[in-house]
């Protein structure tokens, strides 16, 4: 079985290169940054922690 070396934008429904950053058909990106997914699993685990020491104090 041949490797897909193709993926589907989400965005436009048309085929990718699966190394592609952005469609070259719409523009979306595909790939988000390794520094991006960082930021947003910080920013995601200090509302977690705002909202556990919100509700700890409030009983």
């Amino acid at each position: 079985m041949a490797k897909k070396n193709t993926i589907v934008c989400r965005s436009c429904g048309k085929k990718v290169g699966k190394n592609a950053k952005r469609c070259p058909h719409c523009g979306t990106l595909l790939k988000m940054p390794l520094l991006g997914n960082i930021i947003l699993l910080a920013l995601l685990v200090f509302v977690i922690l705002f909202i556990v020491l919100a509700i700890i104090q409030s009983g």
